[in-house]
């Protein structure tokens, strides 16, 4: 599909908690992650140690994406827009009955700058988190790290390019369409 990894989080780039990496094709990108660290409460109750991570916000984010494994396996569970105001288009979408999920905040990188984020829960779990370029210049995001590599797979493949994603389907579950829209 012509996607090359351009970003990379993990162990390296001082994430403890998750392993993200990032693909892109024009437009498009599309972040993989996956957890580093098992879940804090089946650590717990197995009596493992070392499972802490430094912060509250980590610990949530972790034991979130452990269960959405457990009830999903690998699937979508954030789609992100980039936005010219998130704080607008946050406060626009609580109006409307989404849930927040994490008011605006700014993320920082020393080196490459600042990004405005903030996500909601739309329906189920899925969330969208809203993206502002404040000042950030770096590959991805904050705490992202540039990929050089090239995979040799994708010298023998047809180009394919990409520009933007149309539109996204939420599957409901069965006899829930109506109160899916009726929200």
């Amino acid at each position: 599909m012509g996607f090359k990894e351009i970003a990379y989080s993990g162990l390296e780039t001082g994430s403890r908690s998750f392993v993200s990496h990032v693909v892109a094709n024009g437009h498009v990108r599309f972040v993989f992650t996956s957890p580093l660290r098992p879940s804090l409460n089946r650590a717990a109750s197995r009596g493992q140690q070392g499972a802490a991570v430094a912060s509250k916000q980590y610990q949530r984010k972790l034991e979130e994406m452990h269960v959405h494994l457990e009830q999903h396996g690998d699937a979508v569970k954030d789609v992100a827009f980039e936005v010219d105001d998130v704080r607008g288009v946050y406060g626009a979408a609580v109006a409307r009955g989404a849930v927040g999920v994490m008011e605006p905040v700014v993320l920082r990188d020393e080196k490459d700058g600042d990004v405005l984020a903030a996500s909601v829960r739309t329906y189920g779990d899925t969330t969208h988190t809203f993206i502002q370029i404040l000042s950030y210049s770096g590959v991805f995001l904050p705490g992202f790290r540039a990929v050089e590599a090239v995979d040799p797979l994708n010298k023998s493949l047809p180009t394919c390019s990409l520009e933007v994603i149309d539109h996204c389907v939420g599957n409901q579950d069965w006899d829930k369409m109506e109160e899916a829209c009726e929200l």
